[in-house]
């Protein structure tokens, strides 16, 4: 079923690359294009990228570029994985190389701050005809690059391309699900990050593991609410993009999105300390919610935590 054999992973970072190394083991040649020039001539050279994977090996079919135009020469599928907000400038770019590219997996989770698209709508203004699906799931970069056995779900309108897209992501420790319910997919990958946010600041404030799970709930509850109000299968929820994600974001500090509450909850740091998906996709999504009407409590708190000075200890009322 296969028919790729020339891919591009757009962005160098830990999860670009856990990606490109997983492909790299059933697709003749990868490329992986990032702008940071010693990033690129550390995988180019000596097979490792040690500023985001320092002990991970990788294959020598993996060829990395700073040059996009490089990277998109032959390929036939685009994966990204850059954060939102350079989405717009990302597909522009690709546009401008290769106009008719058909084929792209986002694995990008967020809604982008000014237009409030979700990352395909994004990808759709650029490549009106193209196959586009998203991943997402219960997914550290660096676990997966160690080769720690890991599933996700993929999600694509065309399921003969969802299927194209397992086969080729499908390794010894690495097994996608595949659906067709791709804003779905979107909504809840993009509303966990700000979750995340809202569980890191729980364990912050030591307000207990009973009011975590409570929360936790209450979070899949608010989850399924805008999955619906984008046409969704709020079924989805229960699934690796949904509740999985969840799951392993808020009970764990790995997590950066979760690390980035807990610390603003422990040292009542309001800036953004550094970048993380959830701050951006906190406003996006109050901005949205406002402009829908959707009553989303836990993201209006993280908004009001991070954006207006607000109380943090405000959470307790969510759950009475």
């Amino acid at each position: 079923m296969n028919k790729f054999t020339n891919i591009l992973v757009v962005g160098a970072g830990s999860w670009g690359t856990a990606l490109a190394k997983i492909l790299a083991k059933n697709i003749e040649i990868v490329s992986l294009y990032g702008r940071n020039q010693d990033v690129v001539h550390d995988i180019a050279t000596y097979h490792k990228n040690s500023a985001y994977l320092p002990q991970i090996v990788l294959p020598k079919n993996i060829k990395a570029t700073t040059i996009l135009e490089e990277g998109l020469q032959d390929a036939e599928l685009v994966v990204i994985a850059t954060p939102v907000a350079s989405l717009d400038s990302v597909f522009k770019s690709i546009a401008v190389h290769k106009p008719n590219l058909a084929n792209f997996l986002i694995c990008s989770k967020g809604i982008a701050c000014e237009s409030l698209k979700l990352p395909s709508f994004i990808c759709r203004d650029f490549f009106i005809n193209a196959s586009i699906a998203a991943m997402s799931g219960p997914n550290f970069a660096k676990e997966i690059a160690a080769e720690k056995f890991a599933k996700t779900l993929i999600a694509a309108e065309n399921i003969k391309f969802a299927q194209q897209l397992q086969e080729i992501f499908t390794t010894a420790y690495f097994h996608p699900e595949i659906s067709q319910d791709i804003l779905a997919v979107e909504v809840c990958g993009a509303y966990k990050n700000v979750l995340a946010i809202a569980m890191g600041l729980i364990r912050g404030l030591e307000l207990g593991e009973n009011f975590l799970a409570a929360f936790f709930l209450k979070s899949l509850a608010e989850m399924k609410i805008l999955v619906n109000k984008f046409g969704g299968d709020a079924e989805i929820v229960n699934s690796l993009a949904g509740m999985g994600d969840l799951l392993l974001t808020s009970y764990s500090m790995t997590s950066r999105n979760t690390k980035f509450g807990y610390n603003i909850a422990r040292h009542t740091k309001r800036d953004k300390q550094e970048v993380v998906e959830g701050y951006f996709t906190a406003k996006s999504l109050h901005d949205l919610a406002n402009k829908l009407q959707l009553e989303l409590p836990i993201c209006h708190y993280v908004y009001r935590v991070l954006y207006r000075q607000g109380d943090l200890l405000a959470i307790k009322s969510l759950l009475k």
